[in-house]
C-alpha cells in the first residue's frame, strides 16, 4: 500500500525493513573497524615483542663475544 504524506510517498508495504538493512549493514562495519583495530594492535605487540628479544639476543651475543 503507498501512504501520501505531505514528507512524500511511503510504501508500507516494505517500510521499516530498509532501517533493518540499515542498521545491519552499520552493526557489520562497525565490527569490521573493531576487528581491525584488533589485528593492527596485535600486530604492533608482536613487531614489539619481536624487537625486545631482538635487542636481548644483541646483548647476549655482545657479552658472550667481550668474554671470548
Amino acid at each position: 500500500m503507498i501512504l501520501v504524506t505531505p514528507c512524500g510517498v511511503i510504501d508500507t508495504v516494505n517500510f521499516g525493513k530498509s532501517e533493518v538493512n540499515r542498521q545491519t549493514i552499520d552493526f557489520s562495519l562497525k565490527f569490521q573497524e573493531k576487528k581491525e583495530k584488533i589485528e593492527v594492535k596485535a600486530e604492533k605487540e608482536e613487531q614489539s615483542n619481536s624487537t625486545n628479544t631482538d635487542k636481548a639476543d644483541n646483548k647476549k651475543n655482545q657479552l658472550l663475544n667481550m668474554s671470548v
